[in-house]
């Protein structure tokens, strides 16, 4: 019986591979995107903010690392309306990274349903997405559902590179 991710793809269709955990992951995505996609302008977009070593490996890696609008540090606050709005405001066809959950460093996660509006962003406007999960079952317990975002991007059509991270656990 063959295994399937997202409902629909095999596992011999999905390309995996094992890094040193998530900045080895990170790395790799990256050095995939440099080399093999076509619309690569040298940029990564990432949130403000974000895990540091998104930015520093553009940055190592001669990208140049943009970011679009995640939290209001200064207030305090998330404001996931905003979110959703700076992601339509990134070039068609960037490459972006993208938290799947338990968003690193705010903790602060979009619903379900926003989900899926970012998903048909994404889709709409031709992004490659990294989405970088390294708290997958941390924030709700459960795998399946800290897992949602990256099943949805996949069956949506995104294309997606995944850094999964264990280190944690």
């Amino acid at each position: 019986k063959s295994q399937l991710l997202a409902g629909r793809f095999k596992l011999s269709q999905i390309a995996r591979t094992q890094t040193l955990s998530g900045t080895g992951a990170v790395n790799l995505a990256y050095s995939l995107v440099q080399t093999f996609y076509k619309d690569f302008d040298g940029k990564v977009w990432t949130s403000n903010p974000t895990w540091p070593i998104h930015n520093t490996m553009a940055k190592l890696m001669g990208f140049e690392a943009k970011s679009y609008f995640y939290y209001d540090l200064e207030k305090r606050e998330f404001d996931s309306r905003k979110y959703i709005g700076s992601l339509k405001g990134i070039p068609e066809r960037s490459f972006i990274v993208l938290h799947c959950s338990g968003h690193n460093p705010t903790g602060y996660d979009v619903s379900d349903e926003e989900w899926k509006e970012i998903a048909q962003i994404c889709k709409q406007r031709g992004y490659i997405v990294l989405m970088d999960t390294a708290y997958q079952g941390f924030v709700t317990g459960d795998l399946m559902k800290d897992g949602y975002p990256i099943r949805l991007m996949a069956e949506n059509g995104v294309p997606l590179l995944i850094a999964q991270s264990y280190a944690k656990n």
